[in-house]
């Protein structure tokens, strides 16, 4: 007869828990049990573990990871008004297009010009942005520079404009980027681990473990608990003790995503079957 057994854990990133961060991003971490997650019989029967499935019933993540950043090269704005050369750097951080344009506009006023000089905006029905210029013969200077150099880094990949010089033929222009904006870098989190397979991406395994939908505003603490969680099979939990578990926050492409100093957790569930040996 099979009995059904099941215990829980819960990891998370935070120091104070007993974690132990690799890298400085708080996008992986390290976890050495004080005592090994072993699947014995907890009634001393001599009875053994078989179907072994692991699932997450829950994982708290902050939605802070940044779409612009010095690393993605896309945190520049350069652009001439009144025939003067500009260059804007804009801080590591997670932008909305509204945020951007009221960063963008106190930048300006801080040196000098008009808040209005250039505003974004967005054109709903094509998921593209406009900047508008306030003043005819202004321009953005999106063209990439051959060898490398400052235009290579862009704001214009997530605002979905081609490299390119941008001028206004007249007042008020209103340019629309070519390509939808781009400020989704992190549509989904996925958590995974090397102590596991994890679930099958598509054909390969690769230790994710679950993912995470983003159905929070930038800023604030993604809650996930699935209704149904989802389990997958966990042979390797059959073969010995696991003592040392590491765990790694991505997005949806498998890149680390900073976490902004902010910890993430989650739990872990593994049901099995005890049965005696015949």
């Amino acid at each position: 007869m099979a009995v059904p057994c099941h215990t829980t854990i819960l990891f998370s990133s935070d120091p104070a828990q007993g974690a132990t961060p690799l890298g400085t991003d708080g996008s992986r971490f390290e976890v050495d049990m004080d005592t090994p997650v072993t699947l014995g019989d907890p009634d001393g029967l001599g009875r053994r573990a078989t179907v072994v499935e692991c699932g997450v019933t829950r994982a708290t993540v902050w939605n802070v990871s940044p779409n612009i950043s010095p690393e993605f090269r896309n945190n520049t704005f350069p652009f001439v008004s009144g025939g003067t050369p500009y260059l804007i750097e804009v801080p590591e951080g997670l932008y909305s297009l509204t945020a951007l344009d009221g960063f963008l506009s106190q930048a300006f006023v801080n040196q000098g010009l008009s808040p209005n000089l250039f505003r974004l905006g967005a054109q709903d029905a094509t998921q593209s942005a406009l900047i508008v210029f306030e003043n005819q013969g202004d321009s953005v200077d999106f063209r990439s520079i051959a060898g490398g150099g400052q235009s290579d880094s862009t704001l214009r990949t997530i605002l979905g404009f081609d490299a390119g010089l941008y001028v206004a033929p007249v007042e008020g222009f209103a340019q629309a980027g070519s390509q939808e904006a781009a400020f989704n870098r992190v549509n989904s989190y996925l958590i995974s681990t090397t102590s596991l397979n994890g679930l099958v991406v598509n054909r390969n395994s690769t230790g994710v473990i679950t993912q995470v939908p983003i159905d929070v505003p930038p800023g604030s603490q993604i809650n996930y608990a699935p209704t149904v969680p989802t389990y997958f099979s966990a042979p390797e939990l059959l073969s010995g003790g696991r003592q040392k578990w590491t765990f790694s926050l991505t997005d949806q492409s498998g890149r680390p995503t900073p976490t902004a100093s902010e910890y993430w957790s989650f739990i872990l569930s593994i049901r099995y079957h005890l049965v005696a040996d015949t």
